[in-house]
């Protein structure tokens, strides 16, 4: 635990930038080393068709999307809720009552309740106290000390706090302290729905109509479906949760973490009441690697909802707050292997061809990956695996010559294991060619001798159960990526003048800078980050990259500026990879940067001559501390274990009460110690800290050593103990990026 000043923390999402990027591939939303598609596996052969919904089971159960599909930052300018609090978390509460954000006065805030802390044996708490306006706020609660006290005096040391907490793959987030989603704007895309129906949004279970603006409508009109059972465009404005509870009544507010978009027919939500839905989670949330099982992804899986009355009970089940999970179907899949003696870091997955013997009129067709378990498919969906087609995108002929190529909207990381191809649609127009052990090939008399494929081919059975066929493959070819290695690769990346949310940003000042770009890193790959960044005292972009570490703190010898000028910030990744199967992965809608400017300056004028405090704007005031009856003092010593290097200096105050003194203590002013130890000691680097003590000032006139006393005079009577006291502590820096920072403080009542 540390005491240092105040800060304040942005976030600027940074953009791709193409034109200064080598050899690097955009797909979709990944950033890969460039590829080509290579067959992965294929089976070709066709004897007979099967129908996809055989039982012509109408699953209007649709996908949905988010852009962005999550957010990396917090609402700062509200008060979040405090959860748990054991004398660490005074500062959020303190301010929340005062309906102040407490938000720069933890440091590393932005990990703890944000982006999440790398997680090890135990969690590095660092502990601030709270400051409010232009200087520390003064938390003015009495405390009566119990112990026996002497000379030995009263020690005031910084308290440890239980905390709740969630763990977040390798990283670990506080959850003691919750705060809100910022404002957002969501692109809502929803496909595979009941045609021509209104359906009603809802987040986080609430209704949010009135938040939500049809493709070419207005704010909170009606939602449908077009023909195709899809909604595009949709705009959905989460408000920021400062403005809105400042509305009447109150605007909605959500807090961060996993959070349901939902569309349904259903006009309070009901899953279960409807006969069309789609959903999806939005993360509002720090980092997203996700290791599920076999799958590795800058995305959380989706778990596919299914039949609304199918009553089988499932033994495998996923919990998301405020979703409500359906039996599940089962339509037409195919297993396959990814073995690990041929891809031991696994392979990327670029596109899928299926073969159609028929198409329906109307409606689409849309194919996933699964995961698998104990064999069976389960409803754990890759991400990026999702396709949509409508009919006029789906070729078909009589004799499976013709293929319709699905493509991955970005390529799909596989880990070695089994996974299934899934086929679905809402009509019984789809069927798919396979191939049929002892059958004859289609068009010619040449049977099938062996099976075509190591897979199993399931199929639906009374649209309820899975069924088997080992005698029977489905017709098709998964492609892979070959990735281009051993050359230069490097992705490039500009701030873009504008927040997240695409509020119009300022100039965010930096002496610390967190770069959190989401990435997936696999054996036998890397990524190297380095920053450009521009000085704050002239304003001009450096000239050379500076290299850094993604997800950690950096700190700049002299405070940087990301200014709303687009290309003030550069980030730069280098791709490598050792295998031509795999690539190091970025995904460019969670890909920021935060700035960390430390609240300091050089000034301590008027920190004696008001009571309240002067013109330092880090300053820390403890608690009032009122001694046991009969333990009244006659002298203070505070001693200081500090990390104070050459730019940076502490200066220490002390106020006392008499028990007989009936002025209001918070009138009392501030009386200026001395530092008494090591006088010409600085810490010659950022881990160095050095014990300092500091007693009142006393001007001996005989010389010889400090004889320390604290009488004083107020209303004409002189006053020679003290009962009451409080001590202050002042941190000044003539650069905002090199800042004193306390470790320990002891502070002894002397009799």
């Amino acid at each position: 635990q540390e005491l240092r000043p105040s800060f304040n923390s942005n976030l600027a999402d940074v953009t791709y930038v193409p034109g200064s990027s080598t050899g690097v591939q955009l797909t979709g939303d990944l950033i890969t080393l460039p590829y080509t598609s290579t067959a992965f596996l294929s089976q070709t052969q066709a004897t007979k068709s099967i129908n996809v919904n055989p039982f012509n089971v109408l699953q209007w159960i649709g996908t949905c999307d988010l852009d962005p599909p999550s957010d990396n930052w917090v609402a700062t300018n509200n008060a979040p809720d405090v959860l748990v609090n054991k004398g660490e978390n005074d500062n959020w509460e303190a301010f929340a009552r005062n309906l102040v954000s407490a938000f720069g006065t933890q440091w590393n805030d932005w990990e703890t309740q944000s982006t999440a802390t790398t997680s090890s044996s135990g969690v590095n708490w660092r502990a601030t106290a709270a400051m409010a306006n232009q200087g520390w706020q003064v938390v003015s609660t009495t405390t009566t000390t119990t112990e026996n006290q002497t000379r030995s005096g009263v020690q005031m040391n910084f308290d440890g706090v239980d905390s709740i907490q969630t763990s977040i793959g390798d990283r670990i987030r506080d959850m003691s302290i919750l705060p809100y989603i910022r404002r957002q704007d969501m692109i809502v895309t929803a496909n595979g729905m009941k045609p021509n129906t209104r359906v009603y949004p809802r987040f986080d279970g609430e209704d949010i109509s009135t938040y939500c603006t049809p493709n070419g409508g207005s704010l909170g009109d009606n939602i449908y479906t077009d023909s195709n059972g899809s909604v595009t465009n949709l705009l959905f404005a989460l408000p920021c949760p400062d403005h809105a509870q400042s509305q009447t009544p109150p605007l909605l507010i959500f807090r961060t973490g996993e959070r349901q978009f939902l569309l349904s027919d259903n006009t309070l939500g009901n899953i279960n009441n409807a006969s069309t839905f789609a959903q999806t989670m939005f993360q509002a949330q720090g980092l997203l690697q996700t290791k599920e099982n076999v799958i590795l992804s800058s995305r959380v899986p989706r778990i596919s909802s299914t039949n609304l009355t199918d009553a089988r009970s499932i033994s495998n089940t996923t919990s998301s707050q405020g979703v409500q999970i359906a039996p599940p179907i089962d339509p037409l899949a195919q297993t396959f292997f990814v073995e690990p003696s041929q891809y031991p870091n696994g392979l990327f997955l670029s596109s899928l061809d299926l073969y159609f013997k028929t198409k329906d009129s109307a409606m689409p067709v849309m194919v996933d990956i699964l995961t698998t378990e104990n064999g069976f498919p389960t409803q754990t969906i890759v991400p990026f695996s999702e396709v949509l087609k409508l009919p006029a995108a789906v070729s078909v002929s009589e004799a499976a010559t013709v293929a319709t190529t699905f493509t991955f909207p970005s390529p799909i990381y596989l880990l070695p294991g089994e996974y299934a191809i899934r086929i679905r649609s809402n009509s019984i127009g789809y069927e798919a060619w396979l191939a049929e052990l002892g059958e004859n090939l289609i068009g010619t008399t040449r049977k099938v001798s062996e099976q075509a494929y190591i897979g199993v081919l399931f199929k639906s059975q009374n649209a309820s159960t899975w069924q088997q066929d080992q005698n029977q493959d489905l017709t098709f070819v998964l492609n892979r990526c070959t990735f281009t290695t051993g050359a230069t690769a490097n992705a490039v990346f500009q701030n873009n003048g504008e927040t997240a949310s695409g509020i119009d940003a300022s100039d965010y000042k930096m002496d610390v800078m967190d770069l959190i770009p989401q990435t997936i890193n696999i054996n036998k790959t890397g990524i190297a980050w380095d920053v450009k960044t521009t000085l704050q005292s002239n304003g001009i972009l450096n000239t050379d990259y500076e290299n850094i570490t993604a997800d950690m703190n950096h700190e700049f010898k002299n405070q940087q500026v990301i200014t709303t000028t687009p290309g003030s910030f550069l980030s730069r990744a280098a791709l490598t990879s050792t295998d031509p199967f795999i690539s190091p992965v970025l995904d460019i809608k969670r890909n920021s940067v935060i700035a960390v400017e430390n609240v300091v300056n050089n000034i301590s004028t008027n920190e004696v001559e008001l009571p309240s405090g002067g013109d330092a704007i880090a300053r820390y005031i403890t608690r009032r501390v009122t001694l046991k009856d009969g333990f009244d003092a006659q002298d203070i010593t505070v001693f200081l274990t500090a990390n104070k290097r050459a730019q940076t200096s502490i200066k220490v105050y002390y106020k006392i009460l008499s028990q007989y003194d009936y002025d209001n203590f918070d009138d009392k002013l501030w009386v200026a110690m001395e530092q008494s130890s090591n006088l010409n000691s600085v810490s010659i680097n950022d881990e160095e800290f050095i014990e300092y003590q500091y007693d009142p000032i006393y001007t001996n006139p005989l010389g010889g050593v400090h004889l320390g006393t604290t009488n004083y005079s107020s209303g004409g009577a002189t006053f020679i103990s003290y009962k009451t006291f409080a001590v202050k502590i002042v941190m000044n820096s003539s650069n905002t990026s090199v800042v004193p920072r306390v470790k320990d403080l002891r502070v002894i009542a002397l009799a």
